[in-house]
């Protein structure tokens, strides 16, 4: 087991396990009012979601996705003509309603990915919001107090 150093002198403490965090937000911070509104029409939420996975296995976890990646988007990767190391495809673009309800693989996928995840000791997570309709009361700065 390791032992660090922590706050001050002669104050140990014991690393069990590290793990990397992968973190995203999802939605808009701006206000929401409609999506008919003339300035306040991004999201009416707002959020933040990622993985946690064990320092030890992200090397070969990495491995692992880039294969699902490779594998399941690969006509979208060769007509990029680009690396698809390079290549990304934005989470909103993926996971649309009629993408998820289409295409079989997709879920599959996503299911492996949620069981690879598990396996190796790690964990998804998200937190989100409803925005206020009321622009006015719109308070980005206090939003982690909300959660």
């Amino acid at each position: 087991m390791r032992h660090g150093k922590i706050l001050g002198k002669g104050h140990r403490w014991k690393v069990k396990k590290i793990y990397l965090v992968y973190l995203d937000e999802f939605g808009h911070v701006g206000p929401y009012v409609s999506r008919t509104h003339p300035h306040h029409n991004t999201s009416p939420v707002f959020g933040f979601g990622g993985l946690v996975v064990p320092a030890d296995q992200i090397r070969s976890f990495s491995t692992w996705f880039y294969k699902l990646k490779c594998k399941l988007l690969s006509f979208e990767i060769e007509r990029a003509g680009v690396p698809a190391f390079q290549w990304e495809k934005k989470g909103a673009a993926l996971y649309t309603t009629t993408n998820v309800a289409r295409y079989k693989e997709l879920r599959q996928a996503t299911f492996r990915l949620l069981n690879k995840i598990r396996s190796i000791g790690g964990y998804v997570f998200y937190v989100g919001m409803e925005k206020s309709a009321d622009p006015t009361s719109h308070k980005p700065n206090n939003m982690p107090s909300r959660f």
